[in-house]
């Protein structure tokens, strides 16, 4: 089964790579001409800080998000450089601009878990099987231009696995957060992770307001495959950063270092709900460009989805969170980032008295870091290490939040602990290859003085092993 899975990914990765080369030919698709430092979100040194500019030409599928100040949302990362399908005209209406990416994927896992998971690492969870990740399609319109103002509007499509991970609820998913648009029994679906419009104002001091469904500010790694160093992603990113949003959002441009962000939404991944979850966030953002540091600092208050239901509905409580990302660029050709969060969420733990038989509930808190130290080897070629700590003591973002008293939590331990090596590769205009050795450990076990408690229960492995070690690479072919 696994030769076939391997020759499978194969055949798909050689018919994709020919049809992406004929189609760079025929489309004269040159190379993006970003160096390392852009694409892990810093300025050239001789780039003029322009923000504004570099918001309407940051067209590199491959660049990094917070490429820009002015544009440090990942729906600009998937455009190719290709004109608009409609063309300009004088009036400013630049038309639809339609572009995307095929990642493909393959993780091998030489423990080979019985439940066929590399979980709890997520979106290239399948051990030893061939993975289409994304098929990500984005449509974005620029409307007409009046004076200084910019208009623009958005909408992102994308099938493959990926999708199970970014569905929400009171959309792709039930407001109870079962699967509506997509098969119970199918890993492969469509989700809508943006659908959205802006408004933005030029000039030195500048203000975007969104409006619609759209990625989080929270976090350095994406949802989209392409914008990230990596194949596999970090525990601080899947189980400490919010996805998306649906609201609201500002920004405002102080100058060319400093914004200011703000927002409102109805909660982390969440297009609608019955528990009324709803979410304010506030930051700041400092960019010093090519010669300084990145710090951008944001907080998430609000109420929000619990890993509860009562009588089939979703419960909310409150929820306090923050994320930081830091960037600096050490040398021409060396970066290093560090991604942190923090967490709080009141009542987010079930508490089962044994003697009384009452259930009640207890404040669940996690923390981590993932750091990246990246290095461009030559042009298009670039290696990194991602070392990833993520503490979930109350077991409610990654593992089983109820405690029994006497007894103490279902699972003790909580650190997830991840270390990755790996490469990224643009062996075409177009097409970028990412291979990776990833290494995993953690304390997480099984409490045997609760009931039904097996001291055996552990991380990985079907819940069998303590540690992983994964071998995986990906494919990602822009259009």
């Amino acid at each position: 089964m696994l030769t076939q899975s391997v020759l499978r990914a194969l055949r798909c990765s050689v018919v994709m790579l020919l049809m992406s080369s004929a189609y760079a030919e025929e489309n004269s698709v040159g190379p993006p001409g970003h160096d390392a430092w852009q694409e892990y979100g810093w300025s050239a040194p001789d780039a003029e800080e322009s923000r504004a500019d570099n918001a309407e030409l940051a067209t590199d599928a491959g660049t990094y998000r917070h490429a820009t100040v002015a544009s440090t949302d990942r729906e600009s990362v998937t455009r190719n450089v290709s004109e608009t399908v409609n063309g300009s005209s004088a009036s400013g209406d630049r038309g639809w601009d339609l572009h995307g990416a095929l990642t493909q994927g393959f993780t091998g896992n030489p423990n080979q878990p019985a439940n066929g998971l590399n979980r709890p690492v997520v979106f290239n969870d399948r051990a030893n099987q061939y993975l289409l990740n994304q098929l990500y399609i984005s449509a974005e319109h620029h409307w007409l231009t009046r004076s200084s103002w910019r208009f623009r509007s958005q909408v992102d499509l994308n099938y493959g696995y990926d999708s199970q991970f970014i569905s929400v609820s009171g959309l792709e998913r039930h407001k109870n957060r079962g699967r509506k648009w997509n098969s119970d029994t199918e890993h492969y679906g469509i989700a809508v992770p943006q659908l959205f419009g802006t408004i933005e104002s030029g000039g030195d001091q500048s203000l975007q307001v969104k409006l619609g469904h759209f990625y989080s500010e929270a976090g350095f790694e994406s949802v989209v495959a392409g914008e990230n160093p990596f194949y596999s992603h970090s525990y601080v990113f899947s189980y400490g950063t919010p996805f998306t949003f649906t609201g609201v959002s500002a920004s405002y441009q102080f100058d060319s270092r400093l914004t200011a962000i703000t927002g409102f939404s109805q909660g982390w991944d969440s297009w609608s709900n019955d528990a009324g979850s709803w979410n304010l966030q506030f930051g700041l953002r400092y960019d010093g460009g090519h010669a300084d540091d990145f710090l951008q600092v944001l907080l998430l208050t609000g109420e929000d989805l619990k890993n509860t239901l009562s009588d089939g509905v979703a419960q909310a409580d409150i929820r306090n969170s923050i994320h930081v990302i830091y960037k600096r660029r050490l040398s021409d050709s060396i970066f290093y980032v560090a991604d942190g969060t923090l967490g709080y969420q009141r009542d987010a733990i079930a508490v089962v008295d044994l003697g009384s038989a009452v259930i009640g509930f207890d404040s669940a808190k996690w923390f981590g870091i993932a750091q990246y130290l990246l290095c461009e080897l030559a042009p298009g070629h670039t290696a990194g290490v991602r070392i990833d700590w993520f503490q979930d003591r109350d077991d409610s973002r990654i593992g089983t939040p109820v405690r029994f008293e006497p007894g103490g939590d279902v699972l003790l331990g909580g650190n997830f602990l991840g270390l990755t090596i790996g490469s990224q590769h643009r062996i075409f205009p177009n097409v970028t290859v990412r291979p990776e050795l990833r290494w995993d450990r953690s304390d997480s076990r099984g409490n045997p003085d609760v009931p039904g408690g097996d001291s055996s229960i552990r991380a990985y492995g079907d819940r069998t092993d303590a540690s992983q070690i994964t071998l995986a690479a990906d494919i990602t072919i822009q259009f």
